[in-house]
Parts: C-alpha cells; sequence; structure tokens
C-alpha cells in the first residue's frame, strides 16, 4: 500500500553547460582566430568566412552523429572542416588545429552559471550528493573538469559521468 510517503532526497545530478558552467557564445570565434593563426603559421590563405562556414557546417555534421548515437570528436570536426575547405596539411598542424578545440587557453576558460556555487554548497552542507552527467561535444571531460577546477566548484562533486 502506497502511504504517501517518498523516500528522502539523496542525490542531485546537474548538467554542464548553461547549468553549471556558462556556454561561451564567443568560443567559436576565438577558435576560428586561433586556426586562422595556426595556417597563417603554415602559409596557408584561407578566408575568415569559409573557415566559419565549415565550422557552422561540423556542428550540423555533430548533430547527425548525436541523434545516430554515434561519436563525432574534435578529430572528425578538425578532419571535417578541412575536407570543406579542400585542405591536407601536415599532421602537425592537425594536432595543433585539434588542441584548439580540447584544450583552450586557460584564460579564455567560461564562467560559471550566476549563483553555482552556492547553490553547490548548500546542496552539500543538506548532506546530498552531488553529480555531473553530461553529454560532451567537442570539449573533452578533462578540459570540462578543469573549468569547474578553476572556478573552485569540483570539489563539491561526488561523482561524474560524461559521455566521453
Amino acid at each position: 500500500m502506497d502511504t504517501g510517503e517518498r523516500p528522502p532526497l539523496q542525490a542531485v545530478t546537474f548538467d554542464f553547460w548553461n547549468t553549471l558552467i556558462r556556454e561561451d557564445h564567443g568560443q567559436q570565434a576565438r577558435r576560428i582566430d586561433a586556426w586562422l593563426g595556426v595556417f597563417e603559421g603554415e602559409g596557408l590563405a584561407v578566408e575568415r568566412e569559409r573557415l566559419h562556414a565549415a565550422f557552422a557546417s561540423t556542428w550540423e555534421v555533430f548533430g547527425r552523429h548525436w541523434e545516430a548515437n554515434l561519436v563525432y570528436g574534435a578529430r572528425d570536426a578538425v578532419g571535417h572542416v578541412l575536407g570543406e575547405l579542400g585542405l591536407v596539411p601536415p599532421a602537425g598542424v592537425v594536432e595543433a588545429l585539434v588542441e584548439v578545440l580540447v584544450d583552450p587557453p586557460r584564460h579564455r576558460d567560461p564562467r560559471p552559471t550566476d549563483n553555482v556555487a552556492e547553490v553547490l554548497g548548500r546542496l552539500h552542507d543538506a548532506g546530498l550528493r552531488i553529480g555531473i552527467i553530461c553529454d560532451v561535444g567537442f570539449t573533452p571531460s578533462r578540459t570540462l573538469r578543469r573549468y569547474l577546477d578553476g572556478h573552485g566548484l569540483l570539489r563539491w562533486f561526488h561523482h561524474w559521468s560524461f559521455s566521453d
């Protein structure tokens, strides 16, 4: 017989983007700037507009892969963008482009959402276990955890599960 009583709450899970950390809408522009710098360093002339369009199309491909439950990572995105641009650069250039996607400079780390530190502290003080469940995009979990740690937030989490 159901008495209507519910067991006490024991845990709370969070998604990552726009729940814990703000999605940084300037990130793609900075990635494009960084890629243009890599290309320029190799003597490759790439128009910003073409690179922007190639980046936009890789997100469409990412979305199709996500819907089909298929992995589409940073290396796949780099290959797609290079294909869209008709470029076959040396392996070192490919690695530099992948690095721009997976590990941006620390001074560019995105900011936490408003009041999230206070909320996490209160949940912790209430004795709740706190977790993250996140389907990553091109930024791997090691970088996402770095974002949290850099803002003193990672310490609140008992567990995290990232799709990578």
